[in-house]
């Protein structure tokens, strides 16, 4: 930017052309005892300054090589309305023919808008007269969007005193023009690695600070951030901005659950219901006072969880203890999760029907898994033995997966030997990576084989014997028998009769 505009600066040449450069002589003194003073090149910077912020206005005075001897320089003022400062600078001695110093003034101005300023320069001729040189100055104030900043904390709640919170600062490029040499300086409290350093923001962009802060007492703190830089036409300048957050006693509130998933592993979440983070979290898992596993989390901030897995080992039955331990507000605490059951997956046949026709039996009935854990490869099926044997169609039955507390239908068909009043079943099946293999007795119907069996020997005997009367093997017919029984009747009877008439 130049020092003025070309409409104004003429009419301002128009003002003091006699004194821009004028021939300075005393009265009657010669041509050549004259000197020629100028102020030369003006320079303004920053070129567009903010209400506030200091200017330095750089003027050159200039003797011409043709003047016959030196004036001396007794001030050279910067003069105007509307300024915070005046600024002078005064005795700068001999400035002789030829010779050119620069000379800075400084000043600044409270509000926006259009300035002008006069560069107002007295000496002294080399014959004693004196002299005044003035030159106008044209300044543009206003207020850029310039770099900002804004506080914002991790938790949405308040901060816990003797806890790290997490604070970010956002220092926001608001000018169309990159700045460099980006300084951050956060204080109040105790601030972990108070200064930082970014080489530049472009215009229009923003980088953010991350911080941990530590405050020491409950209450209302302060924090306030200065942020130093550099602007495009090398101009430092420097912003703060304060911000209170309230501060409350650490409140701890720690809980764990825990779920057997679908493949039979335990899940274990923790959950910060506190208003302070938790960070060195380990979990461990307990049976008999045996630590058969542990895991680490990472650090759970205020109102959130984080879960791990435990693959509890298959010889582990029963009551299972998880127990986190963990930091929070700069101490050590504990959360446990007791009698928290893990039961590896058993397959039983419940809810049996058995239905027997002759020597063939069909069994019917449910898979059930007691277990918390997924038996996997169920298969129910009956053994081929000297007393039983599986028949089609399903002497073997393939139920599948049966996760924790459910089951699996089956049926199954075998043949038995008349005598045989229990029919084994073998159930195998994997849990926990084992394979398991166990027999469960079921009782079958033995009347209905009995039934079947007297109605078959009934047959044989009726085909035994010939229907014709006499024939046979020589017993007598069923005809003859039957008259005799009746007879025996009739006369028992009579004889009954007569003895009761007769005493």
């Amino acid at each position: 930017m130049t020092w003025g505009r070309p409409a104004k600066v003429a009419f301002a040449v128009a003002l003091v052309a006699s004194s821009l450069a004028v021939p300075m002589a005393t009265i009657g003194s010669a041509q050549s005892d004259s000197a020629y003073v100028t102020i030369g090149n003006v320079s303004v910077s920053p070129q567009t300054p903010e209400p506030g912020e200091q200017i330095t206005v750089t003027a050159e005075l200039q003797n011409s090589e043709s003047s016959s001897g030196a004036a001396e320089i007794s001030e050279v003022a910067l003069q105007g309305p509307g300024q915070a400062r005046r600024s002078t600078t005064n005795d700068l001695g001999d400035l002789g023919p030829g010779d050119a110093i620069e000379v800075p003034l400084s000043t600044s101005f409270e509000s926006e808008g259009e300035k002008r300023l006069n560069i107002v320069l007295r000496g002294t001729s080399p014959s004693g007269g004196v002299f005044v040189i003035e030159r106008p100055v044209y300044i543009d104030v206003e207020r850029s969007s310039g770099v900002s900043m804004a506080f914002s904390t991790v938790y949405d709640d308040d901060a816990a005193a003797g806890a790290e919170t997490p604070v970010n600062v956002t220092v926001a490029n608001g000018d169309s023009e990159q700045i460099t040499g980006v300084q951050l300086e956060l204080n109040g409290s105790t601030v972990d690695n108070p200064d930082r350093i970014r080489g530049s923001i472009d215009g229009g962009s923003q980088h953010v600070f991350a911080y941990d802060v530590t405050f020491d007492e409950v209450g209302t703190q302060t924090l306030r951030g200065e942020v130093t830089y550099t602007t495009a036409e090398g101009v430092t300048r420097t912003a703060t901005k304060s911000v209170e957050m309230t501060v409350e006693e650490p409140a701890v509130r720690g809980d764990l659950s825990a779920q057997t998933t679908s493949d039979g592993d335990t899940e274990v979440e923790l959950t910060n219901f506190g208003n302070t983070g938790f960070s060195d979290i380990e979990v461990t898992a307990t049976a008999d006072d045996q630590v058969v596993a542990r895991n680490l989390m990472g650090d759970i901030d205020p109102d959130s969880n984080e879960s791990v897995t435990f693959d509890i080992p298959s010889s582990v039955d029963g009551t299972v203890t998880y127990t986190a331990t963990y930091t929070a507000a700069g101490t050590t605490h504990t959360t446990t999760l007791r009698d928290q059951a893990a039961v590896s997956g058993e397959i039983r046949l419940v809810s049996v029907q058995s239905s027997a026709a002759g020597s063939g039996v069909t069994i019917q009935g449910d898979a059930a898994n007691l277990g918390s854990t997924t038996a996997e490869s169920v298969l129910v099926s009956v053994p081929d033995t000297e007393a039983v044997s599986p028949t089609s169609p399903s002497g073997q039955y393939y139920v599948g997966e049966v996760e924790g507390s459910e089951f699996g239908t089956f049926e199954l068909t075998a043949s038995r030997q008349s005598n045989v009043s229990s029919v084994p079943v073998e159930i195998t099946y994997v849990v926990d990576g084992d394979r398991v293999t166990t027999t469960q007795q079921i009782d079958v119907d033995s009347a209905s084989m009995g039934a079947s069996a007297a109605a078959s020997s009934g047959e044989q005997n009726a085909a035994s014997r010939p229907d014709e009367p006499g024939g046979g093997s020589g017993g007598l017919p069923m005809t003859a028998i039957g008259a005799v029984v009746a007879l025996l009747v009739v006369v028992g009877v009579g004889f009954g009769v007569y003895r009761w008439r007769n005493p």
